[in-house]
């Protein structure tokens, strides 16, 4: 069933990102990163009557999340800014999602101990490998 928002995550991520690179330069990387925040609270409230979660809030989980708003939220503004120095979408984007799987991939095996296998390394190698190509490429 993880699978399902995992899609449900990209699909969002890219629409996301596509909206971003077509706001750029009509609305500063600050405002625009308060304006993406301002519609994720609309979307949220919007998804709480649907979705029927039990509200849990823990202090850590406050806390914890908190922080990774204003980590995405600094992501955001970087987004923009990429965006308004000229970063083409498709080179742009595939160099930060490989680098954000790499990153969060290194992250899952040194802090929650996730397996890693033959097929994990290669998949890891390949992604750097498609990363260099792309930011040596012309």
């Amino acid at each position: 069933m993880w699978l399902v928002y995992a899609a449900i995550n990209a699909v969002c991520s890219v629409i996301n990102n596509l909206f971003i690179k077509l706001a750029t330069g009509k609305i500063s990387s600050l405002l625009g990163a308060l304006f993406v925040y301002l519609g994720g609270l609309f979307a949220v409230l919007l998804l709480f009557p649907i979705l029927g979660e039990k509200i849990v809030l823990e202090k850590q989980g406050a806390v914890l999340a908190f922080l990774a708003g204003a980590v995405f939220s600094i992501g955001t503004v970087a987004w923009y800014r990429m965006y308004k120095l000229g970063a083409p979408m498709s080179t742009a984007t595939i160099i930060a999602l490989v680098s954000i799987m790499v990153l969060s991939t290194t992250l899952g095996v040194v802090f929650f101990q996730e397996r890693i296998t033959i097929r994990f390394v290669l998949g890891v190698v390949f992604a750097i490998t498609a990363l260099y190509l792309l930011v040596t490429g012309s």
